[in-house]
């Protein structure tokens, strides 16, 4: 059993960068070169950021001018055919995708077989091909603004983490949703604004990401590993000295009185009855307005407590306790079965060693 900190990020790409070809061989494309790419850039969400530059130019052209000045940019008849000068500039953005768009063939374009950019980039033929016979990379001829637009903009539709003995037991992103069927787990984001997301999680073999997009495509790659401080997951606060009163007497299961009401009650009370309130009142104020687990530390001087508002919480390697509604049932791993498996209902006050105990509220 594994216990690792994963990271979901830039699943969007979040720049297009169109790349127009100008010269000699696209003359006679350049007016419909012009109104493809017009059309293009009115049709991508308003949050997708868009760049332009030319073949053989590694300068960037402001796209705000693009209807006034286009027709001055394409007179420049001396660009070659050449990605390279671009490429240069557009490695150091990364999360972009870009469209070549022209006739005739791009000179160096084999030169980038193996770079994530042209798998990023969409060769867009108004006429003759923009690379060499036999053709080795995506390309699209006599483009409709449709075409150009479902490969530049496929928007994400869900996103779902799984794997052999996956379990999360944190995730930064309360947008998405556990799920367990049959004793496997998995994280699921269906539309979402924002995907991004950082996850803890057990695994007893490989957790893999698969994202959907609009289009119908799908994409299945390993889950990116990270190195993560735990001290974020949680903040810590002291109970109130009458509050730890209480506690120090629950842990040894002995009867208290509530702090609100004066009535004694017996150690597994979590609610009294003051006020005629239908749950009652929290017999630990300072938890009056949380929903989920509580972890509590008992040290030397004071009782501190940590608010997890997780629906998983982890208390062993291989052992964690799930919310379901208003309990909270703890699952084993069964590492011959390699399946997650019901084992009983959580404690009260479930103790969890070194003076640490959890409570579901």
């Amino acid at each position: 059993m594994n216990e690792s900190y994963g990271v979901i990020r830039g699943v969007e790409f979040a720049e297009v960068a169109f790349v127009l070809d100008s010269s000699e061989s696209a003359v006679g494309c350049q007016d419909r070169i012009i109104a493809l790419v017009r059309q293009v850039i009115s049709e991508l969400p308003a949050r997708i950021k868009r760049s332009l530059y030319f073949l053989g130019d590694s300068n960037s052209y402001d796209v705000g001018r693009f209807d006034r000045q286009v027709s001055l940019w394409f007179n420049n008849r001396k660009r070659v055919s050449l990605i390279t000068p671009v490429y240069k500039v557009l490695a150091e953005k990364g999360n972009l995708k870009i469209a070549i768009i022209g006739s005739g063939k791009i000179y160096d374009i084999d030169d980038w077989q193996d770079s994530s950019l042209l798998k990023h980039t969409l060769l867009v033929s108004m006429d003759k091909t923009l690379q060499g016979d036999p053709p080795e990379f995506k390309e699209i001829m006599n483009p409709t603004p449709y075409n150009v637009c479902s490969f530049l903009h496929d928007p994400v539709k869900s996103i779902k983490v799984s794997g052999t003995g996956f379990m999360p037991t944190f995730w930064s992103n309360s947008e998405y949703r556990l799920g367990l069927a049959n004793g496997e787990a998995s994280l699921t984001g269906t539309s979402l604004q924002d995907y991004n997301l950082t996850l803890r999680f057990f695994s007893s073999g490989e957790v893999c990401t698969t994202i959907n997009y609009a289009s119908g495509r799908e994409e299945i790659t390993h889950i990116q590993t990270i190195k993560q401080d735990e001290k974020h997951l949680c903040h810590e606060v002291s109970l109130t000295r009458q509050e730890a009163d209480i506690f120090k007497k629950v842990i040894n299961k002995e009867n208290f009185k509530c702090i609100c009401c004066g009535e004694e009650y017996t150690w597994d009370t979590l609610y009294c009855k003051c006020n005629a309130v239908i749950l009652g009142n929290l017999i630990y104020p300072s938890l009056q307005n949380h929903k989920g687990f509580v972890l509590f530390s008992k040290r030397k001087v004071g009782v501190y407590y940590r608010l997890y508002p997780y629906d998983v919480l982890r208390l062993n390697l291989g052992v964690v306790a799930i919310r379901e509604g208003n309990r909270a049932v703890v699952y084993h791993f069964d590492y011959s079965q390699e399946i997650w498996r019901e084992n009983r209902t959580l404690a009260t006050y479930e103790e969890l060693g070194a003076n640490e105990y959890a409570i579901l509220i």
